[in-house]
């Protein structure tokens, strides 16, 4: 009889493997959000690419026209020119879009261990947190909860080291001599005893390290505490993300259609040359960014609600 000290020595360990074992979900959590802002990166790049996509395709068309105009002597070979330079620059930043998604897809591939092909497109996943339970559901606090049994574990330990230690032995043989050494011939004989082992003195140690388990779960109480506030206020956050992006798209359907009117408008101005080249791109690359925002708006919206998920752990 050992007092319990191996059973409690057997629950110690067990908790200790359930600590590393939680201590992993919760680095594949954090490796979760490094997941999400790399995979939103990339469809904001495919949706800047497809927009300068179509803006090169208006500029390659008003550019046949001027040409047009500038052989039948409408238009000054300038105005081609500043054309030109602004197809120049936008195959530029479809040329730069595109070597930030291949880094971006070599990285995503790294963070999920798979093969993607750089052509990938990716897709904008929709969700509807109103279905989400609020109750967080996050890795970390079953990693508080773990450690908290470990160092209660750790106290009965401790308790089972101070019990008293009974251990029992015997011995059966037979021998020439026996137990009587003055004996000369052979005989059977056994031997039986009990050892009692208790080291009183050591109680006061016990008192000093159960007091100390006893802080060390006072720290993990407030750890707890801690993350739990900052879990709240980065879910509100979230919240309010969400709210904003949703009105922003609400203005920015608005602000594209009187940036495209203005633009048609602009285009009609160069065709019967009330205004420059040079004017009439500001007003066309003033229509792609407000189509760009909307994108943008679009993506950190969903981007918004997956992270309020993740933050809950229910993804």
């Amino acid at each position: 009889y050992d007092g319990g000290l191996t059973g409690k020595q057997k629950k110690v360990d067990l908790a200790s493997y359930e600590i590393e074992k939680t201590r992993v979900e919760v680095e594949l959590h954090q490796l979760k959000e490094n997941i999400n802002q790399v995979y939103f990166s990339i469809i904001i790049i495919q949706e800047n690419k497809k927009l300068l996509g179509i803006l090169k395709d208006e500029l390659q068309t008003k550019l046949k026209d001027m040409e047009v105009a500038v052989e039948n002597g409408i238009a000054l070979s300038s105005d081609a020119d500043i054309l030109k330079a602004e197809i120049i620059r936008v195959e530029q930043q479809l040329e730069e879009a595109t070597i930030q998604k291949q880094a971006f897809i070599t990285i995503l591939a790294e963070l999920i261990s798979m093969d993607l092909p750089e052509e990938i497109v990716l897709e904008l996943p929709a969700n509807d947190i109103s279905r989400a339970e609020i109750s967080p559901a996050r890795p970390e606090f079953r990693l508080f909860e773990k450690q908290e049994l470990m160092l209660e574990e750790s106290k009965n330990l401790i308790s089972s080291t101070w019990m008293p230690k009974l251990s029992g032995f015997g011995q059966l043989g037979y021998g020439n001599p026996g137990l009587n050494m003055l004996e000369d011939k052979w005989t059977p004989f056994y031997i039986v005893g009990a050892r009692l082992n208790w080291q009183i003195w050591n109680w006061n140690q016990n008192k000093k390290d159960k007091q100390i388990l006893g802080l060390r779960q006072e720290i993990i109480q407030k750890n707890r505490l801690a993350f739990d506030k900052t879990l709240s206020m980065s879910l509100e956050q979230y919240l309010a993300d969400i709210r904003k992006y949703e009105k922003l798209m609400s203005s920015d359907k608005e602000v594209i259609r009187l940036r495209q009117n203005i633009a048609q408008t602009a285009s009609s101005q160069l065709d019967n040359g009330v205004i420059t080249s040079s004017e009439y791109v500001s007003r066309l690359n003033e229509q792609a960014q407000a189509r760009l925002n909307l994108e943008i708006h679009r993506v950190r919206l969903e981007k918004a609600r997956i992270d309020y998920l993740t933050s809950l752990g229910k993804l």
